[in-house]
């Protein structure tokens, strides 16, 4: 039984890692952080991982980031954080 025990233990492990590697948020900001940016932007994200990766572009470009349209499952998307940010959800 302890082997089973550990070997779930390990699979858990393995799955919230992976899970947290995929997240949008920190996927489009690092995607943008790695890049040159120049200007202005305006961002549209559609689908359920809309808002997350809205977040994560809000994070990676900051004011540089001049308005755009999120749209995503009902219950998905945090509108505060993203009206903040000059956003439309």
């Amino acid at each position: 039984m302890a082997n089973i025990a550990k070997a779930r233990s390990d699979l858990l492990q393995i799955f919230r890692a992976a899970v947290k590697r995929v997240e949008g948020r920190t996927l489009v900001r690092e995607y943008l952080e790695a890049r040159e940016t120049e200007g202005v932007f305006s961002l549209v994200a559609v689908g359920k991982a809309a808002g997350s990766m809205a977040r994560g572009a809000v994070a990676a470009l900051g004011e540089r980031l001049h308005g755009g349209l999120v749209v995503s499952k009902p219950g998905h998307l945090q509108t505060g954080a993203l009206a903040a940010a000059g956003l439309q959800g």
